[in-house]
């Protein structure tokens, strides 16, 4: 099948941005430009101007909540739409000709209805979850062609050529509650693609992936790119972008930086350090795998433990042992069962079959509960509260000022009033990391912490890591990210060792 897409030019004039009062979402709510109670204002995007000629991939990096996720917010029309503010400047989307001259089909994303811009601009978001709206994967990919009235025949026709070029023929038909984080992303990707955009907006795609997944997911990126199209990857993981990104954008309230791709990927790791970015060469773990000589009387130990999702068994765990006073990671493949771990551990669901024991006493579901904490990988569903000064004190006896002093060992201080689901995708993060530290709990477990982070960001992360572990916990790290896992864990396993398949 013909994969005809009319690339898109993205021009920014004198853009500048700030989120309006009220609104509940974006990396500005958080820093009192949205909504908070403090009621101050903070321009999130200033006076920006931009070109980006069609059919090039381009990277747009910084620091967490410097403007990632709003630039593509008004590239495919979410604000204002959808986020509403003071926006001034002018964003068009044009359609270049085969001599390089734009006609006359300018699109305006701010002022454009968002269907027709739809139309245009294909978005994967950071969680693919958040954009599901079916429950299968096919009708997940021609959920767009449908509601562009596209006749049944083109629509299954599409879906199974794409599928096929994007080599994720094999997720057809499967329920997307059972699909691996890295096979979600797939699949949000693919159904982007059934609709031939000419512009793909991706907003930290790699965030929650393995090493093989971010493998995989850069092919696909290789194919969208030769078919023609504009892709504009909002990102803090780099190494993988060296032969995809003809141009890095360091944007922090406005473009600080603009490379092309060659001359960014051959920065010294010093200046990449300076810039306060994330490593551009691919991370191995360096840390030792985990001895299991630690005495019951110190460790968090399972014994002939079962780890199941559903019916299917995931993990046989004859004997595992966590010490207390050590950073643990633990890693494995998308989908071996990381996550279903960590809520057997911290009893927030059943294991199939075996004893967890703390100190050398056994621990039932309701123990470890009272016992331990999670952050867990979505974030969202474990911020209950209107201010982040309020979710640090829930179910907690910590004082107000011991509260804003943890928020400001996360940078997040000024935040305090902030609704918390007005931050931004790295402050969130770092928000339960920060309640989880206002806590005392014996076992700590922490699902992909440094989802959304820069490398400052991710230190902070792992300095709360160490200093649990300081104080005698049991702190349990579970990440695909190996350069938090070097950083942080002082050893670590897979869990392809006790993988049940």
């Amino acid at each position: 099948m013909d994969f005809a897409v009319e690339p898109l030019r993205v021009s920014l004039e004198r853009v500048e941005f700030q989120y309006g009062v009220g609104e509940t979402n974006g990396e500005a709510a958080a820093s009192g430009a949205t909504g908070s109670k403090t009621g101050s204002k903070r321009v999130i995007l200033a006076e920006t101007s931009l070109e980006i000629p069609a059919g090039l991939c381009v990277v747009i990096t910084g620091p967490s909540g410097g403007g990632k996720t709003t630039l593509v917010r008004l590239l495919n029309g979410l604000i204002p739409h959808f986020y509403s503010g003071i926006l001034t400047g002018e964003i068009r989307l044009a359609v270049d000709t085969a001599s390089g001259e734009s006609r006359d089909e300018t699109l305006h994303p701010s002022t454009a209805p968002l269907w027709k811009t739809g139309g245009r601009v294909a978005t994967v978001f950071q969680n693919p979850r958040t954009q599901f709206f079916t429950t299968d994967t096919t009708s997940e990919m021609a959920f767009g062609l449908e509601n562009a009235g596209a006749s049944p025949d083109l629509i299954a026709q599409r879906v199974n050529a794409v599928a096929e070029s994007l080599g994720v023929s094999g997720l057809l038909g499967q329920s997307l509650f059972a699909l691996s984080g890295g096979q979600k992303q797939l699949v949000a990707t693919a159904g982007a693609a059934v609709g031939s955009p000419g512009l793909y907006l991706f907003d930290e795609p790699t965030s929650n992936l393995s090493a093989a997944s971010i493998s995989r997911f850069s092919e696909v990126l290789r194919e969208l790119k030769a078919r023609g199209a504009t892709i504009v990857i909002a990102e803090h993981r780099l190494y993988f972008l060296r032969e995809l990104a003809d141009r890095v954008i360091l944007v922090d309230g406005e473009i600080r930086e603009d490379w092309e791709g060659s001359e960014f990927f051959s920065l010294p790791e010093e200046r990449i350090r300076g810039l306060g970015l994330r490593t551009l060469l691919e991370p191995q773990i360096e840390t030792p795998k985990m001895s299991q000589k630690a005495r019951p009387h110190d460790s968090l130990t399972l014994a002939d433990v079962e780890v199941a999702y559903g019916k299917r068994v995931l993990l046989k765990i004859d004997k595992l042992v966590f010490p207390r006073g050590r950073v643990i990671g633990v890693t494995g493949s998308n989908g071996i069962g990381k996550s279903s771990l960590a809520a057997v551990l911290t009893g927030l669901k059943k294991a199939a079959r075996g004893t967890i024991t703390l100190d050398g006493e056994r621990l039932g579901r309701k123990a470890r509960t009272r016992a331990s904490y999670l952050v867990m990988q979505d974030v969202n569903r474990q911020l209950f509260t209107d201010s982040a000064l309020a979710e640090l004190r829930l179910g907690n006896e910590v004082s107000a000022e011991r509260a804003r002093e943890i928020l400001d060992e996360y940078d997040l201080g000024e935040y305090a009033e902030a609704h918390p689901l007005a931050l931004s995708g790295g402050q969130k993060p770092r928000l339960t990391v920060a309640a989880a530290v206002a806590l005392d709990r014996e076992i700590y477990v922490f699902d992909e912490p440094s989802s959304g982070l820069d490398f400052g960001h991710m230190q902070a992360i792992t300095d709360a890591l160490r200093r649990l572990a300081e104080a005698g916990k049991v702190v349990i790290l579970i990440t695909h990210d190996a350069e938090l896992m070097n950083a942080a864990a002082d050893s670590y396993l897979d869990l392809s060792d006790f993988s049940a398949s």
